[in-house]
């Protein structure tokens, strides 16, 4: 493990993750904002909405999206093509609604589906870009997806297709005809069980499994601030419903290859120190993989090295990417607002979770990355040199 100290720079660049576009937003009526959507809606209505531990009727944008799913013939379901449980989760189980409300729905991602996530019930309906397109669509509806180009190759085939955006990402720029924006939502699992309950549909073990994922993902296993009452009331009904929590927990956090653990080694080797041990960064390389036989999109919880890091307040992961540009996943104790600090090269997410993706190479994205950060903390009143306060 190598341990560096640098002064703040100036950090700043453009990459590709999220949050890209801020003006010319739409609202649910599809009408332009000027602004960057934040909450479920941009009327004084947002704040009489309940909070998330609450229940509560659905909000406007929620309503209007689950008018336009009814009446839907074709639709589509698809999300960031670095697919993780909430957006696997989350289309499956709106797929499954969908069915039960007499719509057929298809799910199609131009992604890998990770290994760990291949048991998830109805997972054979997750077509394959570009076959599951064959078919013409008339809405495609976007699950837990921040920015329209995440989508990758679905979003140019289906460019004339209008948009229902579902989204609990803070940086969302409201890409869509109508938009539901809910950034207080633990996970997007979450606001689609809302519309479960909205149709008073009960759901079953395969629906409810693929919602339990959802939560369980986006909160990291119940532990991020994230996770409310509201979670745990929704998990429990989903435990009632039939759902098996070691099935779950063994499938997506205890089945990995003696290939993956190795590569999981080689990443913590690569963790650099920085800012007095307020920031920790791993890198994860295309090489790495190779000589590891790991794929690289089984590489989710990778990011759980660096933040894991006893008093680092920002944790990193540089992962290297097919066409040569860097994937960097931020993660904050709350102390610095990584979502702002992913804005800054083109990104975004959440406050304490998100993502950017910088050109190559590695070592310069890192330097970067890591000096924004510096910068971060020394605006937040934190010293870059001495150690922080270990309780």
């Amino acid at each position: 493990m190598k341990t560096t100290e640098r002064r703040p720079s100036t950090g700043s660049g453009h990459g590709g993750d999220a949050g890209k576009r801020r003006k010319g937003a739409r609202t649910s009526s599809g009408t332009s904002t000027g602004s960057r959507t934040r909450t479920s809606t941009s009327t004084a209505t947002t704040t009489k909405n309940k909070g998330p531990g609450t229940r509560g009727p659905l909000p406007r944008e929620a309503r209007e999206i689950l008018d336009v799913l009814r009446r839907s013939k074709a639709p589509v379901l698809s999300s960031n093509g670095r697919l993780d449980g909430d957006a696997l989760g989350s289309e499956l189980a709106l797929a499954m609604l969908l069915e039960r409300l007499g719509v057929r729905a298809r799910v199609v991602n131009d992604g890998p589906v990770p290994s760990s996530l291949r048991f998830l019930p109805g997972i054979e309906r997750a077509a394959t870009f570009p076959d599951g397109l064959a078919e013409p669509a008339d809405l495609l509806v976007t699950v837990d997806c921040g920015a329209r180009e995440l989508l990758f190759g679905v979003a140019e085939k289906l460019r004339d297709v209008p948009i229902a955006n579902v989204d609990h990402h803070v940086g969302n720029s409201g890409y869509g005809r109508w938009n539901w924006i809910e950034p207080r939502a633990a996970a997007v699992g979450e606001m689609v069980y809302g519309l479960v309950e909205a149709c008073g549909v009960v759901p079953d073990a395969a629906m409810a499994t693929n919602l339990y994922v959802s939560l369980v993902t986006d909160t990291g296993r119940f532990s991020f601030s994230n996770t409310t009452e509201r979670t745990h009331e929704i998990a429990a009904r989903l435990l009632r419903a039939g759902v098996k929590p070691d099935l779950v927990s063994r499938e997506v956090y205890r089945s990995r290859t003696p290939g993956q653990l190795t590569l999981l080694g080689r990443t913590i080797a690569s963790l650099a120190i920085h800012a007095g041990g307020r920031i920790a960064a791993a890198r994860l390389t295309q090489a790495m993989c190779r000589e590891c036989g790991a794929a690289p999109w089984d590489t989710q919880e990778f990011v759980d090295v660096p933040k894991s890091v006893r008093g680092a307040e920002v944790g990193l992961l540089f992962r290297e990417l097919g066409d040569g540009s860097i994937k960097v996943s931020l993660r904050s104790e709350g102390g610095v607002d990584v979502d702002a600090l992913a804005r800054r090269f083109g990104g975004g997410g959440h406050v304490r979770a998100s993502g950017c993706t910088l050109p190559p190479p590695i070592e310069e994205a890192e330097r970067r990355v890591v000096a924004a950060a510096e910068e971060s903390l020394a605006a937040a009143g934190k010293s870059l040199t001495s150690p922080p306060v270990i309780h």
